[in-house]
């Protein structure tokens, strides 16, 4: 049987002659007709009888010529209307290049050009530019505005002179809910001016960029990214931002409760000034940094890696690393006020300046990340007013200045797994007035400890904690639980008590811990490294390992080498003190007791 195929005719087509036959063929039931409506051309834009541009108000149009007016709105869709540009657009005198407002679209292929804004999206309208450039003829002004509207940049470039100041929203605004998006490829090119670049500002206004290029010409008091008001900026899969120069710049900055900035693997340069800051977190704005890194190269004074200021401010940095060098003044980390800083790896280095500076309530936390501050005020931490928060576990911190400096208030240390060897001989110091707490947990530490007259320090070691103490040290109240305090040796004649060292303790508690001290193995007179309890008491139980320094040995007739001293009426526990082992020198070997012979001096401990 044979299969006959149904024969297609389009509508208005008349059937064809057979080329054997003269006559028309008739068509066989039954037959399947498609009918394809033609597809109807774009049609023309309506042109705007005032400008010259377009003012498109519904409808699909599309514009293949140049468009370019003197003032007001180069091209403007609304009410749905949908619109596409295929020439260039120019806006000049001080109008905007293209505006799409009430649910209207405009698409962009071509270069757009305007002297004063750039891009306004508002009342639901959306904006789509394809890989062309955005730039402004004149000076200041905005290049995108989304104010309950949408703009998408495709691998845009915006080249915007800043001129001497920029919009108070800022560059590029996304306000009032509107969207502003960034795809790779994209770029924002911003010579001079200052103010802000990018702003989110309001309740789920959002700009996003993946991949986005930001670079900043020689400017002064710029913020790069700015949200504000509970608006949020995403900065994706390896953005960077590079101030070329000037002063008082921020990288990114998130103020206010709700406001928050994220960025992945960001490469942000702020500096060649002074007073610049990396990230800043105030009143209530949050921060979240996950890898890439942040630098401050200033060349003035008063720079800042990241800074959080004012209660539930919060900067979160996971694997980042932090660079900040100036002239001085400088910190890597500044939490004040209520702010918080916590970083998880990655590194902090400081050239004069604070590895971090923690003022007025600030609470700094930092799991894995080393910290390196050099040069002049190269503390490693260092705090000033009330309320001071620092815990610090599992790093190194490497300073040229003291470890740890309270100059003011009050601060709480807490170290855990932290190695604080390299510093300028002090490992802690507490000035007048000041108020100090320390603990430290499975920690590796070196230097001295110091609290002048006024003010008041609580230190505590545990869980196999190491104190190697190079010099004299004080400390208000002294815990020694389950840790080891190392007197280092004598570095010039051992025969001499100044060669030798004091550990003064208003008051001292010992559960199993260790005290190694230096002694020169003699007759009644012989030197020795001392802790010395002021006024205080001494309890619990501490070890005391004694090491000769080269004393030949000798009998002893009177009290004997004094290794624990009592002053101001100070006391000490029977018990509290206790050998390591075996003390001995020359054919002499020496035991600890607790008072001098004939009863005297009964608090204080003696080996004879």
């Amino acid at each position: 049987m044979e299969l006959r195929k149904p024969l297609r005719l389009l509508a208005g087509q008349a059937p064809r002659r057979h080329p054997l036959r003269a006559r028309v063929l008739s068509v066989v039931l039954p037959c399947v007709i498609i009918i394809a409506a033609p597809q109807a051309a774009r049609a023309q834009c309506t042109t705007d009888p005032v400008n010259g541009g377009i003012l498109q108000n519904g409808g699909t149009c599309a514009a293949n010529n140049p468009v370019s007016t003197g003032f007001n709105i180069a091209v403007s869709a609304l009410n749905g209307a949908n619109v596409t540009t295929n020439g260039t657009v120019t806006a000049n005198g001080g109008g905007t290049g293209i505006q799409a407002t009430t649910n209207a679209t405009v698409t962009a292929n071509a270069n757009v050009t305007a002297a004063s804004t750039g891009l306004i999206a508002n009342t639901g309208g959306t904006i789509i530019i394809n890989a062309i450039t955005l730039a402004n003829s004149g000076g200041g002004g905005a290049a995108m505005i989304a104010t309950t509207g949408t703009i998408i940049a495709n691998s845009t470039t915006v080249n915007w002179n800043g001129g001497a100041a920029v919009g108070v929203g800022g560059v590029v605004q996304a306000t009032a809910g509107g969207l502003i998006q960034f795809t790779p490829g994209s770029s924002i090119n911003l010579s001079g001016g200052f103010g802000k670049l990018m702003t989110a500002d309001g309740a789920t206004s959002q700009i996003i960029a993946n991949g986005l290029s930001v670079n900043m010409g020689a400017s002064g008091g710029m913020t790069a990214a700015t949200a504000q008001n509970g608006g949020s900026i995403q900065l994706a899969s390896g953005s960077s931002i590079t101030f070329a120069g000037g002063g008082g710049n921020t990288g990114l900055s998130a103020t206010g409760t709700n406001s928050s900035i994220t960025a992945t693997d960001l490469s942000l340069s702020v500096g060649n000034g002074g007073g610049d800051v990396g990230v800043n977190a105030a009143s209530g704005g949050q921060v979240t940094l996950t890898r890439g890194s942040v630098t401050v190269p200033g060349i003035g004074g008063g720079e800042i890696g990241l800074r959080a200021t004012g209660a539930n401010s919060l900067i979160t940095a996971n694997d980042v690393v932090v660079s900040v060098t100036g002239g001085g003044g400088n910190a890597g980390v500044n939490a004040t006020t209520g702010g918080t800083v916590t970083t998880s790896g990655g590194s902090v280095s400081v050239v004069n300046g604070a590895g971090g500076l923690l003022q007025n309530g600030g609470n700094v936390t930092m799991t894995g990340t080393d910290v390196t501050a050099s040069g002049n005020g190269g503390f490693g931490f260092l705090f000033n007013g009330s309320g001071n928060t620092l815990q610090y576990s599992n790093a190194t911190i490497v300073a040229s200045a003291a470890s740890f400096s309270v100059q003011g208030g009050a601060a709480n240390i807490s170290l855990s797994n932290a190695v604080a060897v390299t510093n300028n001989n002090t490992l802690l110091e507490t000035v007048s007035g000041a108020s100090t707490t320390f603990n430290a947990q499975a920690s590796t530490l070196r230097g001295v400890i110091t609290t002048a007259a006024g003010g008041i320090s609580t230190v505590t070691l545990a869980q196999n904690t190491v104190w190697t103490m190079t010099g004299n040290s004080n400390a208000t109240n002294l815990t020694n639980n389950s840790s080891e305090i190392i007197f280092t040796p004598p570095t010039t004649d051992p025969t001499q008590l100044s060669s030798y060292k004091t550990l003064i303790a208003n008051n001292y508690g010992g559960a199993g811990g260790s005290i190694t001290l230096n002694t020169f193995l003699g007759n009644d007179t012989s030197p020795s490294d001392r802790l010395v309890i002021n006024g205080g008491a001494a309890t619990g139980s501490t070890t005391l390992r004694v090491l000769n320094t080269t004393g030949p040995g000798d009998q002893t007739v009177a009290n004997g080498i004094l290794l624990v001293q009592t002053v101001n009426n100070a006391t000490t526990a029977p018990g509290a003190f206790s050998l390591a082992g075996e003390v001995r020198g020359g054919a002499y070997d020496y035991f600890l007791f607790r008072g001098g012979i004939n009863g005297n001096a009964p608090q204080d401990w003696f080996l004879r």
